[in-house]
């Protein structure tokens, strides 16, 4: 029985290590995700925001999917700007801050170090979004989205304030149907076509093999 114990020991170590591994294998998973959106754009500015936070809801968060597609988090307030030329992105992440009063109602946040540490990107403040954005744009450009635009909904009011600067004279118009073509049909690819995924899915079969193991002990 010792031996077994530690053959189990053994086995369940090397998932944990697996399991580390996997995290870095996410990131550059993920990272290739945005890559390949930024070769099928080649030029301009994008931003997708993460879903907003229902006051209530009796299923929870539900993040918005292209968001946790090009991101891997599923943390409400969040937005992803990807700077495209030449069919190259760089890509920044903006999230919460960290508040612990505010974190006893709405959950622990990750924080910019947090999201920097998830994500392998340049991370910043929510708060610093639409001044980013700003700098990013010129009159006349168009905004690529993914995300409802309409008053109320973060994006909307996301594109209100970058319209209202003075620089750009209301001249930035938002562009939906190619970003949302190249997402969805990245998302919807078979599994064959991503060997990441089909990794991560053995890795989860086999840790799951090892608990129903632990059980019958």
């Amino acid at each position: 029985m010792s031996h077994v114990r530690l053959v189990l020991a053994a086995t369940a170590a090397a998932c944990l290590a697996g399991s580390a591994s996997a995290s870095a294998q996410d990131q550059s998973e993920i990272a290739g995700r945005r890559a390949a959106l930024a070769k099928a754009i080649g030029e301009g500015t994008l931003v997708v925001t993460a879903a907003p936070e229902a006051a209530i809801s009796r299923n929870g968060y539900v993040p918005d999917q292209n968001y946790l597609y090009l991101t891997g988090l599923r943390e409400p307030g969040g937005a992803l700007l990807m700077k495209i030329h030449g069919g190259v992105g760089e890509s920044q992440i903006f999230v919460a801050d960290k508040d612990p009063a505010a974190e006893v109602w709405t959950g622990v946040r990750m924080g910019v170090e947090g999201a920097r540490a998830a994500t392998g990107m340049n991370a910043a403040p929510e708060s610093q979004l639409a001044a980013a954005v700003k700098a990013a744009l010129k009159a006349g450009d168009t905004l690529r989205v993914a995300n409802d635009t309409n008053p109320g909904q973060p994006l909307g009011d996301l594109l209100a304030e970058v319209r209202a600067d003075p620089r750009l004279a209301g001249d930035v118009s938002a562009g939906t149907e190619d970003v949302v073509t190249a997402v969805r049909r990245a998302r919807f690819a078979r599994p064959t076509d991503r060997p990441a995924d089909a990794d991560a899915a053995r890795a989860m079969a086999a840790a799951t093999r090892v608990r129903d193991l632990a059980r019958h002990l």
